[in-house]
């Protein structure tokens, strides 16, 4: 008995040797899985665009929502400026995460969509996904404009970013107007995304509370 339990473990310790082996030697074989793209722009969550993991990147991101408020003059949420700032580029990633748009206008308009979610739910406005109503390609191009804005790093990826979107916030209003409609369809329409946002929205819900003696 002992001999066959000896035997039977070494059959299984050969079983797991070649599979892990076939599992190592499989990329090199079949080459890396295409990506794929849909109508929205968005590509496979494993091809999450680098400047998504730099730092500078964030900040611009933060900026960018912090000058929008600054030029808002909206005072309840000017005194939860850094919250909300940090917020919507918490849930930007969340998004991106789940969907991955691809790099282009469509980035300005999910960090708007961000903003605009994440501000109503803080400010207890009508931050529901069935409420987009509130929307503007104005100020749309007031995110883009302001992710445009300098000073730029010393990292290639913030200095291209900043390029970048000064070339979307000159693109005809029709062009945003897609770009803007088609994220908010992904946010709204992909049930995997919707709860995310929902989940990460409801503790913003009325968060002014926590900030109206800077109001």
């Amino acid at each position: 008995m002992e001999r066959l339990l000896v035997s039977i473990g070494q059959e299984k310790a050969r079983t797991e040797s070649r599979a892990r082996k076939r599992a190592r030697d499989a990329p090199a074989t079949s080459g890396p899985a295409p990506s794929s793209t849909d109508s929205t722009g968005s590509t496979d969550v494993d091809d999450l665009h680098p400047a998504l993991a730099a730092a500078a990147v964030q900040g611009r991101f933060f900026n960018t929502v912090a000058s929008v408020i600054d030029q808002q003059r909206d005072r309840r949420v000017e005194s939860g400026k850094a919250f909300v700032a940090r917020s919507s580029y918490a849930l930007f990633m969340v998004v991106q995460a789940q969907k991955n748009f691809s790099y282009g206008p469509r980035w300005g308009a999910l960090l708007y969509i961000c903003f605009y979610l994440v501000s109503n739910a803080y400010a207890d406005g009508p931050y529901d996904l069935d409420h987009s109503e509130g929307l503007s390609v104005l100020e749309l191009k007031q995110v883009l404009n302001a992710l445009g804005m300098g000073p730029g790093t010393t990292d290639p990826l913030d200095a291209d970013l900043m390029k970048q979107a000064r070339k979307w916030s000159r693109e005809e209003d029709g062009v945003l107007s897609k770009a803007m409609g088609g994220v908010w369809s992904c946010v709204v329409d992909d049930e995997k995304v919707k709860r995310a946002v929902r989940a990460v929205l409801w503790p913003y819900q009325r968060a002014y509370l926590l900030f109206r003696g800077n109001a």
